[in-house]
């Protein structure tokens, strides 16, 4: 099973945040690009309540997942918070990407 962390209809090369709560470790996350760009991806963590991330730390520094095709990260140890910044590398016209949090 998994759950959805987040899924969008990406359709500009803005930035898109997801953020999941109260993790525990480890935990597995799978990318699923569907949409007709590449996506950068970036993860940071906190291990405080600190919605703005002012204190967070870089676990992944923008890592590519191509269109149409997928990829797993797993994040080893517990964090308060953990946010996915999604980018796109050029303006997408249709699909969706989906993060997806393994094993709920």
């Amino acid at each position: 099973m998994a759950k959805i962390v987040g899924t969008d209809n990406i359709r500009s090369t803005t930035t898109q945040y997801y953020t999941i709560k109260n993790s525990n470790s480890p935990l597995t996350f799978q990318y699923i690009n569907r949409i007709d760009a590449d996506v950068d991806i970036t993860v940071e963590a906190t291990h405080a309540e600190d919605d703005s991330f002012s204190e967070a730390v870089e676990l992944m520094s923008r890592k590519t997942v191509a269109n149409s095709s997928e990829d797993y990260d797993t994040m080893g140890y517990p964090w308060d918070q953990i946010r996915f910044a999604l980018t796109a590398a050029s303006t997408p016209s249709n699909g969706t990407f989906k993060i997806l949090k393994m094993g709920e």
